[in-house]
C-alpha cells in the first residue's frame, strides 16, 4: 500500500512539474510574442525583434521589413535647425576657426579640414546619395551636410549613441540629430561587425572624463566576448545597441549605389568592411577613419583589391583613408597612369605626416599628386622613408587567436 502511495505521489509531482515547464515556456514565448510559423505566416514584430538579437541574417526579408517601419526614420520636412556653423551654413569654417585655439581637438579637426577639401574637389556640383556612419548629431564634424545644402544630396545618417542621437545630459535637445532637421533618412542603430544583424554593448565616456566635444565621439562597440576582456571600463557607460548590417540598410532604402560613403565608427571599420557585400551594392568613394597609425598595409591592399583607387590620406596617428572606385566617372577623371593604380603608399610624399608638423595648410595634407589639380601628376617625395604601419589585419580567423593587432612604425 505505501508502495503504491509513493508510486501516484511520484506521478503526480512529474506531472505537476511537467505543468510548471508548459507554462514557463508559454511565459516566455509570451514575452516575446512569438508565433509558430504555419500556413506562410509571418512572424510578429516583437518575434523579429527578438530574432534580431543575433542572427539574422542581412538579406532576411523579414529582417528588411522591421528596418523599414521601426528603425529608419525619413527626412525631415522641417527648417534646419543648426548652431554650430556660420551664417553661410559652412561647419568646415567654424572648425577650422575651432582648431586654431583648441590644441587637444587638433587631430579631430585636421580630420574636417582635410575631408572637407576631398569632397569640394570630387562632388564639384554634383548630386548623389550619401552614407554617413558615426553622424554625431549630424552637424559637429559632418562630413555630409555641406553635400545636402549646397548641392541637395540625400542621404542616410547612422548614430547609434543615444545621447547624440536624440536624448542625453551633454546638451538640451536642440543639439541632437534628431532636432538638426537634416534632410535626409536616419537611424539610431549600430552596424553590425558580422554578416548579420546582432545586438551589441555600446561603451561610452561619462561626463566631466573630456570636454563635451570630444565624449561626443567616444562611443564604441563591443561584443559580450570582447568586454569580458575589456580592461578600459572606468568613467564609461554601458549600454545594449542593435546592430544590422549596412547592407540591410540600403535593400530597406532601395539603395544599391552610393556616391559617398564615410565610416567613422570608433575602431571596428574593418571588420564592417570585411563583410561589405562590394558585388551588390557599389560606392564610388569611401571616407574610413582606421586607427591603426599611418598606413596600414593591410586594409589599404583588400580595398585595392576590391576595385578601388588609394586615391589619399590624411597621415596622422589617426589616419583617414580616401579610396575611389575604379569603375566610377570619379576614378576617370583622375587619370590615373597604369604604374600606380595600385599604389598602398602615399605619406612619404607628404609634408604633414606626424603629430610634430601638422599644419592647417591643405597643400600640407593633401597628396601632391592630385592637388590641387585633380588630374594624375608626378611629384617628388618630401620624406625619402614611407611611414607605414605593419600591421596583422583582422579576418574572423584571427579574431579570438590575436584579438590585440600589433604593428611596427617605420621612423
Amino acid at each position: 500500500m505505501a508502495a503504491m502511495r509513493r508510486h501516484w505521489m511520484l506521478l503526480m509531482a512529474t506531472a505537476a512539474l511537467a505543468f510548471f515547464l508548459v507554462m514557463l515556456s508559454s511565459t516566455s514565448l509570451s514575452s516575446h510574442a512569438a508565433v509558430t510559423v504555419l500556413g506562410g505566416q509571418s512572424d510578429t514584430q516583437d518575434e523579429i525583434a527578438w530574432r534580431m538579437r543575433g542572427p539574422l541574417m542581412a538579406d532576411d526579408p523579414r529582417l528588411i521589413e522591421y528596418i523599414k517601419h521601426h528603425l529608419l526614420l525619413p527626412p525631415s520636412r522641417l527648417p534646419y535647425n543648426l548652431t554650430i556653423a556660420s551664417s553661410r551654413r559652412n561647419v568646415y569654417l567654424s572648425a577650422i576657426f575651432i582648431a586654431s585655439i583648441v590644441r587637444q581637438l587638433f587631430s579631430v579637426y585636421f580630420s574636417a579640414i582635410f575631408i572637407a577639401s576631398i569632397v569640394r574637389q570630387l562632388f564639384r556640383g554634383k548630386k548623389g546619395f550619401f552614407v554617413e556612419a558615426g553622424a554625431l548629431d549630424g552637424e559637429y564634424m559632418s562630413h555630409t551636410l555641406n553635400l545636402e545644402l549646397q548641392l541637395g544630396w540625400q542621404g542616410l545618417l547612422v548614430e547609434p549613441d543615444p545621447n547624440n542621437f536624440s536624448r542625453g545630459h551633454f546638451n538640451n535637445f536642440s543639439n541632437k540629430l534628431r532636432s538638426k532637421q537634416r534632410k535626409a533618412w536616419t537611424s539610431a542603430i549600430c552596424l553590425s561587425v558580422t554578416p548579420y544583424a546582432e545586438e551589441m554593448l555600446l561603451w561610452r565616456a561619462v561626463e566631466g572624463h573630456g570636454t563635451p566635444s570630444l565624449i561626443q565621439g567616444t562611443g564604441r562597440l563591443f561584443s559580450r566576448y570582447e568586454l569580458a576582456t575589456e580592461s578600459e571600463l572606468y568613467n564609461a557607460v554601458l549600454s545594449s545597441s542593435q546592430c544590422v548590417p549596412v547592407s540591410s540598410l540600403l535593400l530597406a532604402l532601395n539603395i544599391t549605389h552610393v556616391d559617398f560613403f564615410v565610416l567613422d565608427v570608433e575602431q571596428v571599420e574593418e571588420k564592417i568592411l570585411f563583410y561589405f557585400p562590394f558585388e551588390k551594392i557599389s560606392v564610388d568613394v569611401w571616407a574610413v577613419e582606421h586607427v591603426t597609425g599611418y598606413e596600414d598595409q593591410s586594409f589599404i591592399r583588400f580595398m585595392v583589391s576590391k576595385g578601388y583607387y588609394y586615391f589619399d590620406a590624411l597621415c596622422a596617428e589617426v589616419p583617414d583613408f580616401i579610396f575611389v572606385r575604379k569603375e566610377s566617372e570619379i576614378f576617370e577623371a583622375l587619370q590615373v597612369p597604369m604604374e600606380p593604380t595600385n599604389r598602398s603608399a602615399i605619406c612619404h610624399f607628404k609634408k604633414a605626416r606626424t603629430r610634430t608638423n601638422y599644419s592647417l595648410a591643405v597643400e600640407d595634407l593633401r597628396d601632391l599628386h592630385h592637388y590641387p589639380q585633380l588630374i594624375y601628376r608626378d611629384v617628388p617625395e618630401v620624406n625619402p622613408v614611407p611611414l607605414v604601419g605593419d600591421y596583422l589585419s583582422w579576418s574572423p580567423e584571427t579574431e579570438n587567436s590575436n584579438s590585440i593587432r600589433k604593428y611596427i612604425v617605420l621612423q
